[in-house]
């Protein structure tokens, strides 16, 4: 993986990066009054921005590869598009870190972290929401140095279904979808399903 300096990447999409900022403000601003109709709105316009920086990223990583690599310990990088794999001893807080820089600088990225191997031989992996910790357990990469995309891909969803498991559906809606949205805000791209339970949590109301 490559750094550039700041603003100087060539591989940036303002339209998907625009989009998925103009959405996140929306987001944001539903938020406090919980208006239901500007959440399903945001929340729309959110996924299409997602899904626009996941086909940037996965086509980057279709040529490319997944790349394997800590990320520099410092607020000013700029990384190149596609899909990461951030490596122990760093953890799900770095791979945001890495989300967020290509975020702000328009950089098509998707990732998360991976833990140390467990006794049983199962690969923990990580993301960091607003707060919140999404982690779950998968198979181990078929190749440790050079994991496949479709392996990436598959993990990718565990980390979805484990988001999704963690909804308590005795909890009032209203407290449901704060939740979901903070575990939302860590995993961009291919999470529209997470998207879509948001969308049904913001069209209920508490009895």
């Amino acid at each position: 993986m490559n750094f550039s300096a700041p603003n100087s990447s060539s591989h940036t999409d303002a339209d998907w990066c625009e989009s998925e900022q103009d959405a996140r403000r929306a987001l944001e601003a539903a938020r406090g009054p919980r208006d239901s109709a500007l959440l399903n709105e945001a929340l729309i316009k959110l996924r299409d921005a997602w899904t626009a920086r996941a086909n940037a990223a996965l086509a980057h990583a279709e040529e490319h590869g997944i790349q394997c690599t800590e990320v520099p310990n410092n607020d000013e990088f700029v990384p190149d598009p596609g899909v990461y794999l951030v490596t122990a001893p760093q953890v799900g807080a770095d791979a945001r870190r890495l989300l967020t820089a290509g975020s702000e600088h328009g950089v098509p990225v998707l990732a998360f972290a991976r833990e140390p191997l467990t006794k049983l031989g199962e690969r923990p992996i990580a993301v960091l929401g607003r707060g919140v910790v999404i982690r779950t357990r998968v198979p181990v990469e078929d190749n440790i140095d050079n994991p496949s995309l479709d392996w990436w891909k598959t993990a990718f969803t565990a980390l979805v279904e484990a988001a999704q498991r963690a909804d308590d559906p005795t909890a009032s809606p209203e407290r449901r979808l704060e939740i979901m949205l903070d575990r939302l805000d860590g995993l961009p791209g291919l999470c529209t399903n997470l998207i879509d339970d948001a969308r049904e949590l913001a069209a209920m109301k508490s009895d």
